[in-house]
């Protein structure tokens, strides 16, 4: 239905000559066209993407709901889809433009300066799309996991009792997830925020510099080869045989001209003998944690930390991570599984987490295990990072108390022998948990900035099961936007007082690429609630909900003034009451051609839209637009349309040749939408009624109007002649001038 297009709108003055060729306020949609002042827009491959996709899946189209939800579902999948699609070649773009830039840097040796600048504008510029990107893929990401969840209740809550007989790990934690709804959607977070972090630069690239650091050239086996060589020097010298002993005097005094050096060489050497490390390899074996600590945020397999560490001759490490998998048990199962032990395991990496290790980065790794918040927090960079953090102890924490309560009394016993965070008591009531933590990540030292990007604020809204709240500020912005200089005729003020938000939350009229997420992300939304059974077009959340669609009205907007006139009809569909009409009126008014409304109306007409009330609608619509301004009559006795003279029996009294006068150039944008709108309506059979009675309202307007707006009379007698006949035209034309009051009256009037 949809063709693909590019599109560029020029100049300022094209695009303020558009808006008011369609009649609308200078200042409308000023944050739009400020995105076209010195540049042009382009329309890319994603909006004609997304409404093709958009009306492929068609939840309104017929089905059973679970049907129509599937439908829903596959839309999202497909958004997501094609936006890492675009990612992926947007980063695969940037690696070969550096890599570009790096090699006519060693080539040239040096470079103008205004090239210089060029690149890091070009620079700059790719970052800011691949910012866009990424944040656009999270939301889609997101979305497409948990949705499923919140609308489709694909596991249903069934509580089963420990049987006593020998289960797999997988089984136990098939039933926790069964048991437990909570548990289930934070699952579903932390692999969205393991999916995203995966996409990151590679592990080996992040350890870089601290194997660098570490001064062993391309070699990354063999441990600690400083402190090694150190201590194999220090017992040449002495004539030592075995193992050095810390305690000994003449070592202590003579071992590397220090007395904190490690003297043997086994993993718990460091934090046993409480010595150190050469420099050299502490910056090796925190490069080690750090790759430990990435691989487990990322969600990698055990077979690909094995792997890693295997090229490092620290598998020992492994070993110490394999007996509590992150999220996903399925990674390796264990067939006879002791709940006991996974309990003792817990505290034991919670003891390492708060009094052992050697880095932070090393705390950090079994503070994941642990499912421990203030270790793994000191590594935390990024609002995705610290949301990681405590989700992962609250699912690691729901498993522990759910193994303590099915696994016997032995179960019950190893967790009261040592201590353990509890991430769920510290949080609190789980009801508001999640908004809770989601507020202080807008407070936090670490998250407050990211935590108020629009796009960072969204995925947090859907997280927090707060996307209702999210879209009414967000439509209440748009709302206050439009209307901060003239009243819009696009986005209506809203009608009751606004709640006070932070404005820096939220999307604004002129990020274009934000309007189209959002009115999708809305549609998709209204689209799930209304398969499920829950109206908000109707009752007392009837203002909001018209609050939360500013954003569809603002995205067709857009859609308008970038002329893909094809797609607004598609989403003024996903509209609801009045507001359907209204938004098609005013985005649609503009166009002339007749051939181009009348596919218009048939795209309607397909989309399920009434065409008829379409057409009716618009005359009412532009005549609200001047039915306030109380202008007298000034054509009254003045303005006549009859020749002079006594009537004729056969003609009656003949019609002037030239009764407008030098004025039938001028064009009012409110007069051209009154004819145009009577245009629209002449197109639809049937309605010759409603034609009739429009006709004499739109008639009585113009007569009672200043000689200068009598030229529209010229172009409604070339379009209503050959649908009304002369005779009913000329009863028309001969109607008296009243005054605009009494005009602007009902249409039997």
């Amino acid at each position: 239905m949809v063709s693909s297009l590019s599109v560029c709108l020029n100049t300022s003055c094209e695009w303020k000559s558009l808006t008011c060729r369609l009649g609308l306020n200078p200042e409308e949609m000023a944050d739009i066209e400020a995105t076209s002042q010195d540049n042009a827009v382009r329309v890319g491959e994603e909006i004609d993407y997304f409404a093709a996709q958009l009306d492929r899946y068609d939840a309104d189209q017929t089905g059973s709901p679970p049907e129509r939800r599937s439908r829903v579902f596959q839309l999202v999948d497909s958004y997501y889809t094609f936006t890492r699609k675009r990612l992926d070649r947007l980063r695969e773009r940037q690696a070969r433009q550096r890599s570009a830039q790096r090699g006519s840097w060693q080539r040239a040796g040096s470079i103008e300066m205004d090239l210089d600048d060029a690149d890091e504008e070009n620079d700059d510029i790719l970052d800011e799309e691949l910012q866009q990107l990424e944040d656009e893929v999270q939301i889609w990401d997101l979305l497409r996991r948990i949705l499923p969840l919140r609308y489709h209740g694909a596991i249903q809550n069934q509580k089963k009792e420990h049987d006593g007989s020998t289960k797999s790990r997988r089984q136990w934690w098939n039933e926790f997830m069964v048991s437990d709804s909570v548990a289930r959607e934070r699952k579903v977070v932390l692999e969205w925020l393991q999916n995203s972090a995966s996409y990151g630069p590679p592990i080996d690239e992040v350890v870089s510099d601290l194997q660098h650091n570490a001064e062993r050239g391309d070699i990354l086996a063999h441990g600690w080869l400083h402190t090694r060589h150190k201590i194999k020097l220090q017992k040449s010298v002495n004539a030592y045989q075995g193992v050095l002993d810390p305690r000994d005097a003449a070592a202590a005094q003579s071992h590397l001209s220090s007395n904190s050096l490690i003297t043997q060489l086994d993993p718990d050497a460091v934090t046993r003998q409480a010595r150190k490390l050469e420099p050299q390899d502490e910056s090796f074996e925190r490069a080690i944690w750090l790759g430990c600590f990435e691989m487990l945020r990322r969600g990698c397999s055990m077979s690909e930390i094995r792997e890693w560490l295997a090229v490092r001759t620290e598998l020992w490490r492994a070993f110490s991570i394999a007996p509590l998998p992150l999220s996903n048990p399925d990674d390796e199962e264990q067939p006879d599984f002791d709940p006991v032990s996974l309990i003792l395991w817990r505290r034991m990496c919670y003891a390492i987490a708060t009094d052992g290790g050697t880095s932070d980065y090393d705390r950090a790794v079994y503070g994941l295990l642990a499912g421990d918040i203030p270790s793994v927090e000191k590594v935390c960079k990024t609002w995705d990072d610290v949301l990681f953090a405590h989700y992962n102890a609250l699912l690691r924490t729901q498993f522990d108390l759910f193994l303590i309560k099915h696994g016997g009394d032995a179960a019950a016993k190893a967790a009261q022998q040592f201590p353990s965070f509890n991430a769920v008591a510290y949080h609190g009531d789980p009801a508001t948990a999640t908004k809770r933590l989601i507020d202080s990540l807008e407070t936090g030292m670490k998250t407050s900035a990211e935590a108020f990007r629009p796009a960072k604020a969204l995925q947090a809204a859907i997280v927090a099961d707060d996307l209702d709240k999210f879209l009414f500020h967000q439509g209440l912005l748009l709302s206050i936007r439009a209307n901060k200089k003239e009243k819009s005729k696009l986005i209506p003020e809203y009608p009751f007082p606004h709640e006070s938000f932070s404005d820096k939350k939220y999307y604004d009229l002129g990020d274009h690429q934000g309007l189209r997420i959002l009115a999708h992300v809305l549609i998709i939304i209204l689209t799930l609630d209304r398969l499920s059974g829950v109206a908000k077009d109707k009752g007392p959340l009837q203002a909001r909900h018209q609050a939360a669609e500013n954003s569809i009205a603002a995205y067709i907007s857009y859609l308008r003034l970038v002329r893909l006139e094809e797609m607004i009809p598609l989403y003024c569909s996903k509209l609801h009451g009045p507001r359907v009409y209204s938004t098609l009126s005013r985005n649609l008014i503009h166009i002339v051609d007749i051939d181009a409304r009348l596919h218009q109306l048939t795209i309607m007409r397909n989309l399920g839209i009434d065409v008829s009330e379409f057409v009716k609608s618009q005359p009412l619509i532009y005549l609200d637009d001047v039915q306030d301004e109380l202008v007298s009559c000034d054509a009254k006795d003045q303005f006549k349309i009859l020749e002079d003279g006594p009537a004729t029996l056969k003609y009656g009294r003949l019609v002037k040749p030239d009764f407008f006068g030098d004025d039938a150039d001028y064009v009012d944008p409110e007069d051209d939408a009154l004819i145009r709108s009577m245009e629209w309506l002449l197109l639809v059979p049937g309605l010759f009624v409603e034609t009739c009675a429009y006709a004499v309202r739109i008639y009585k307007y113009f007569l009672s109007m200043l000689a200068a707006s009598i030229g529209f009379l010229s172009r409604l007698l070339t379009v209503w002649q050959s649908v009304l006949g002369y005779g009913l035209l000329a009863r028309l034309v001969g109607v008296s001038a009243a005054t605009r009051s009494s005009a602007l009256s009902s249409p039997t009037s």
